[in-house]
């Protein structure tokens, strides 16, 4: 069973870039235990065979980047807070602005305000596109990163500035 991958029930996960043909789907291996989270890796499906992206790295060339919109869409695909724990590879996640009382990955319209924190950014230049946006880490550490997409989906954090040591945003756990 521990080469067997399963897929949890329900519709792949939605992009909108060029996936050329695969389907992805929250999966895994062997025997689903709990927290459900720390088990669940991203399933990739061409309708005949099932295979596992263990890292970032494995999307590269099973994609095609087509802007710079997709571009940041692709790298929300793992630093996400849907998605992100799908990537164990992955050490940070793109923090957001919480409706009500912040949760996990959340942070306050006064902290927005305070640490005059901007939305991400995005544009190509030449044959890559450049992406900087807020992420922060396990530590609770928030940075403004600089980050290279290719048209391959070929992915590489170019420039981290530290925007606060002790952020109060909070990094999910599952143990």
């Amino acid at each position: 069973m521990k080469n067997e991958f399963w897929i949890l029930e329900g519709e792949p996960i939605q992009v909108s870039f060029n996936t050329k043909g695969v389907k992805f789907y929250k999966g895994g291996t062997g025997i689903l235990g709990s927290p459900i989270q720390a088990q669940l890796r991203l399933i990739g499906t061409d309708g005949t065979k099932k295979f596992q992206i263990s890292g970032v790295r494995d999307l590269e060339g099973r994609v095609v980047i087509g802007s710079p919109e997709e571009a940041l869409e692709f790298v929300r695909l793992f630093s996400s807070i849907e998605t992100h724990y799908l990537f164990p590879d992955i050490q940070y996640i793109e923090p957001t602005l919480a409706d009500n009382a912040p949760g996990p990955g959340e942070y306050t319209e006064e902290y927005k305000q305070r640490m005059n924190l901007q939305l991400p950014r995005y544009r190509q230049e030449g044959d890559v596109y450049l992406i900087e946006r807020n992420l922060v880490d396990r530590a609770g550490k928030l940075f403004r990163a600089t980050e290279r997409v290719a048209r391959d989906g070929a992915y590489s954090l170019l420039k981290t500035l530290i925007t606060d040591d002790h952020s109060p945003v909070t990094y999910p756990t599952y143990q």
